[in-house]
């Protein structure tokens, strides 16, 4: 897996050396790499795909594979980036594809239920739901509201309120949003993005080796 904030093969200061969320998005890049016959490191993107199948309880991927206490913490978002990537990587045919889709459609309702970085989180969910017809009307049905409340009088738009633990000041839990460093064009562009993934203009199709789908 990948982790965040700490030296390679060494616990960060949360204790963690992976990282499951952190891995989704460089799996779903090197899957698309790999389609587009971009050459990696012999056995890089099946190791990261072993390891998110790893990751994967009752349809819910969770926090980390290893870390106590966080191996059964299934989440919507992380499930759905989980189901980009099986998308990425030409694995819609896969049990677990079907597993996740499954988890993604009865928890869409949870995904504002956010941890951390919760704007990636709907950015994760609409991308697999732009690709998995069956997850579309839950994802919009639960999306657009909450973007709309979050619409600023300029025309900007509020981050989403995390539930996050500030460990230097307490007191600031369930206020502090780690994103707010980012700035505000940071939600609106993942807005702007998710907005645009029902007119089909940010995906380019990716040449297939035997199409259908691959079981993995």
């Amino acid at each position: 897996g990948w982790g965040h904030g700490g030296e390679p093969g060494k616990p960060n200061a949360a204790g963690y050396i992976e990282v499951q969320a952190i891995a989704n998005w460089n799996l779903a890049t090197l899957a698309r790499m790999r389609q587009h016959g971009i050459a990696l490191p012999p056995d890089l993107l099946d190791k990261g795909l072993s390891y998110l199948r790893d990751c994967i309880k009752e349809g819910g991927v969770c926090y980390s594979s290893t870390k106590p206490g966080n191996t059964g913490n299934p989440q919507p978002g992380r499930t759905a980036s989980g189901l980009f990537v099986f998308w990425c990587a030409d694995l819609t045919g896969d049990q677990r594809y079907r597993e996740m889709t499954g988890y993604c459609g009865d928890h869409f309702k949870d995904l504002f239920v956010g941890h951390s970085a919760s704007t990636m989180h709907f950015l994760a969910s609409g991308l697999a739901a732009s690709r998995q017809p069956d997850l579309q009307a839950k994802f919009w049905a639960e999306y657009l509201p909450r973007m709309e409340s979050l619409r600023m009088a300029d025309e900007t738009f509020a981050l989403w309120p995390a539930d996050v633990t500030h460990r230097e000041d307490p007191s600031k839990s369930q206020k502090y949003n780690p994103e707010a460093p980012l700035g505000k064009n940071w939600p609106m562009s993942v807005h702007a993005v998710i907005l645009q993934l029902p007119k089909g203009r940010l995906f380019a199709p990716a040449p297939r080796k035997g199409g259908g789908g691959r079981k993995g």
